[in-house]
């Protein structure tokens, strides 16, 4: 394998928190300096906090603790809750439903929104453009008032 195709395979690997660099340096036979040497000088630790910090891992991890959570509740003979693992399901359930609202914010969609036509705006030189940019405004607002009423 070349050496620019291993280096991506074993980015990957790190990057997207399937393993350490010490778990990939004993399992593919290359030097932990090596692998310490092309993380640092790339930056892979900064790509992987912001690959984990995303909403959607955000959001299938709470899903995935949900999971198992009801796994272990489910496998009882009564398949009742404790009073801790109903509050966890509870605290899980309200971090869900705020990462799931934060595509809602009327404010935020607005400010988009605004951004969003004043690029457009800039663009627009034919007149096919100014029908193009009527007609995204009119579905912007449309939006926007589709959010404001959820």
């Amino acid at each position: 394998m070349k050496r620019s195709k291993l280096k991506e395979l074993v980015k990957s690997l790190y990057v997207n928190g399937k393993q350490t660099q010490k778990e990939i340096s004993q399992s593919m036979d290359i030097p932990l300096a090596t692998i310490s040497r092309w993380s640092q000088k790339e930056k892979w630790s900064d790509l992987r906090a912001s690959k984990i910090a995303s909403k959607d891992e955000s959001l299938k991890r709470l899903y995935e603790q949900i999971n198992a959570l009801t796994d272990v509740i489910n496998s009882r003979e009564n398949n009742y809750a404790t009073t801790s693992e109903a509050d966890t399901l509870n605290k899980l359930a309200v971090a869900i439903n705020r990462l799931e609202k934060e595509d809602s914010n009327p404010a935020i969609v607005a400010q988009v929104l605004t951004k969003y036509t004043s690029w457009l705006s800039d663009r627009a030189e034919s007149k096919e453009d100014k029908e193009f940019l009527g007609t995204t405004l009119d579905i912007s607002k449309e939006y926007l008032v589709f959010i404001l009423n959820k």
